[in-house]
């Protein structure tokens, strides 16, 4: 499994039930390249694995016994796989602030250059990673 479908179960709690239940049938991996691939379209699966054109959509995209257990469960429905946005989000936005944490750690450098650094690799403007950075409000208490 890679390191970036790893990190994804850290915010599954984010992704959309239909998109979990894609996870439980081919895994997490499989799941991020069917999104990655066709997110944000209703998708006709075919049923069966004779060749048609929707089937060598699905084997540019998963391994043939990936897509076995997908045709299993949703064979011949039309299914809408969502983008995943807030959860992809999210991923990205932890990934960002362990990547700059590290480099103000390892290298001694201010976090304003790490950000100048990172923020193009991420794909965030210095505005939007200032956003990420800041730490959550903290909770204020009952005046009741």
């Amino acid at each position: 499994m890679n390191e970036y479908a790893e990190a994804l179960y850290e915010v599954a709690e984010l992704l959309p039930p239909s998109v979990a239940d894609i996870v439980n049938t081919i895994g997490i991996e499989p799941t991020l390249r069917l999104v990655t691939a066709l997110g944000g379209t209703s998708y006709d699966f075919p049923v069966g694995v004779a060749d048609s054109p929707r089937l060598r959509v699905l084997q540019d995209i998963l391994a043939p016994d990936e897509i076995g257990r997908l045709l299993a469960v949703y064979g011949g429905a039309r299914y809408y796989i969502p983008r995943c946005e807030a959860a992809l989000r999210e991923l990205r936005n932890r990934q960002f602030r362990h990547a700059v944490e590290a480099m103000v750690a390892r290298d001694g450098i201010s976090q304003k250059l790490a950000i100048q650094q990172l923020a193009p690799q991420y794909d965030i403007t210095e505005r939007w990673a200032y956003e990420i950075l800041k730490p959550p409000p903290r909770p204020q208490p009952s005046l009741l």
